[in-house]
């Protein structure tokens, strides 16, 4: 993980910086949530999240140590910058800038500020980012900041993560596909003998789907529940069907 560059000063107004603040609490609340449930050391550990937990944890001790004043001066990393921007979001909607809108805008005045000042502010510690430590660097950053939300997201959704959940169990098909699929079935036989080789199934699936549609309009003298309860005596002309159209 590279280092995360250098650090900006900005001054917020007591206002901005009370919004920030309540912004960041759904994030703190979710983070260490996740932190504890690890069991890892997050003072020491050096994976990927508790290196970002420790940024998120910086900025409330930041907060939480600020004079009770009129203006308030901090320096941020870019990392930083992302958490507030995440505030921001967060503000007027606590899980839907986490679980789904990574990208909203905010709709008042006062955010819409506030967010102009902190991208005005990323943009800044982007470039020298990129210059200090390189493309690649910064896209490694990307990833790492992407697959952090992703594990509030889950942990604000309730979710597990797609690879310990069970598989979905397939419902019943409907009833058009095991008409079609009996009738493929009762078929093949018939085709065998008028083919070397087997047509494609989705070709073949294609063609009786429009020999059903030939029998509801009344273009083929046959009863659809002939193809359900008596498929092998419907085989003979779908099969003359098929081989018309192939």
């Amino acid at each position: 993980m590279p280092a995360f560059g250098a650090a900006f000063p900005t001054r917020l107004t007591a206002g901005r910086f009370q919004l920030l603040r309540a912004g960041l609490r759904i994030v703190l609340w979710a983070s260490w949530s996740l932190a504890i449930m690890s069991g890892d050391d997050s003072e020491k550990c050096q994976c990927r999240f508790c290196v970002l937990h420790r940024e998120l944890m910086s900025i409330a001790s930041m907060f939480g140590h600020a004079a009770d004043q009129q203006r308030y001066r901090f320096r941020f990393n870019i990392v930083q910058i992302l958490f507030l921007q995440l505030a921001v979001r967060n503000i007027l909607h606590p899980t839907m800038a986490i679980r789904k809108n990574f990208d909203s805008v905010p709709t008042t005045a006062r955010l819409q500020a506030i967010a102009a000042t902190l991208e005005s502010l990323r943009k800044r510690a982007k470039r020298e980012f990129q210059r200090s430590e390189g493309l690649a660097a910064y896209d490694e950053l990307h990833v790492v900041w992407r697959d952090y939300l992703d594990s509030l997201r889950q942990k604000l959704s309730g979710r597990l993560p797609w690879f310990l959940r069970e598989p979905k169990v397939l419902g019943t098909p409907r009833f058009g596909t095991l008409v079609i699929d009996g009738l493929i079935r009762s078929v093949t036989p018939k085709l065998q003998e008028l083919f070397s080789e087997l047509p494609d199934q989705a070709k073949l699936r294609s063609i009786t789907r429009l020999f059903l549609r030939y029998i509801r309009r009344g273009r083929i003298k046959l009863w659809i529940r002939d193809c359900v309860r008596t498929p092998d005596d419907v085989a003979p002309q779908l099969a003359a069907f098929i081989h018309k159209r192939m």
